[in-house]
């Protein structure tokens, strides 16, 4: 990492010490067997030029299985690919959440429903009316 990208002025310099992180923890994922599609990654150039990029990092096994190093790609992207992956994740993100509470409110409605039937079970056996 520190040969290529960095934060001095001999790399291809990111934007400060959070972009350093970021990779990092990118690569750090894909050596834990963990592939890492598409996460949005810019740096500067030789030249100062600001490049916005797509970072992808996969694994890297032997024969065996066993993860020996990281395959990293660069996707140099338009802005219109990068506002359409953006809309998606935000997609994603929502249908997630959407997700979380109605399992929630699936929980909260089969409580007193499983409450109702114990109830109205219990009645059945009994002599009540």
């Amino acid at each position: 990492v520190g040969d290529v990208f960095g934060i001095h002025r001999m790399s291809c310099q990111l934007k400060g010490q959070d972009g350093l992180t970021k990779l990092r923890i990118v690569l750090n994922s894909a050596m834990a067997g963990k592939d890492t599609e598409k996460v949005p990654f810019s740096f500067f150039d030789r030249h100062g030029k600001n490049i916005e990029t797509l970072f992808s990092a996969h694994k890297r096994t032997d024969a065996e299985g066993i993860i020996t190093g990281v395959f990293c790609f660069l996707h140099a992207t338009s802005t219109e690919l990068q506002q359409a992956l953006q809309v998606q994740r935000m997609a994603e993100q929502a249908a997630m959440d959407r997700l979380k509470e109605l399992a929630y409110i699936r929980q909260e409605i089969r409580n007193p429903l499983y409450g109702t039937i114990f109830t109205r079970k219990l009645m059945e056996s009994s002599d009540l009316t």
